[in-house]
C-alpha cells in the first residue's frame, strides 16, 4: 500500500519536486525531514494520500521505514527521468 501511494504522488510530481525531496531524504541534514513533512503537509489535494500515509504511523520505526520507502521510490523516479539529486552545482 505505502509504495503504491508514494508512486501515484511521484507520477503527479514536477522534476523540481523530485529534485527538492529527493535531495533531502537523500542526504537527511539537519532539518531535512522537517522541511519533507512540512511540503507533504501542505493542504495541496495531490498531497493528500501521502499525507494520510505517514500521519498513520504509530511508531517512529514505522515513520522512519515509511521515509525510507519515500526515499527509495524518489531514486527510482529521478533516475527515470534523469533529475540529479546532489545538491553540487550544476555543471
Amino acid at each position: 500500500m505505502s509504495k503504491a501511494v508514494i508512486r501515484e504522488f511521484l507520477a503527479r510530481s514536477s522534476d523540481d519536486e523530485i529534485r527538492f525531496l529527493g535531495m533531502r531524504l537523500v542526504e537527511r541534514l539537519q532539518d531535512d525531514l522537517a522541511e519533507v513533512f512540512n511540503y507533504v503537509s501542505k493542504g495541496n489535494s495531490r498531497n493528500i494520500g501521502l499525507d494520510e500515509l505517514l500521519r498513520s504511523t504509530t511508531t517512529a520505526d514505522e515513520l522512519y521505514q515509511y521515509c525510507d520507502d519515500f526515499q527509495q521510490e524518489i531514486e527510482k523516479e529521478a533516475s527515470r527521468r534523469n533529475v540529479s539529486l546532489s545538491r553540487g552545482k550544476p555543471q
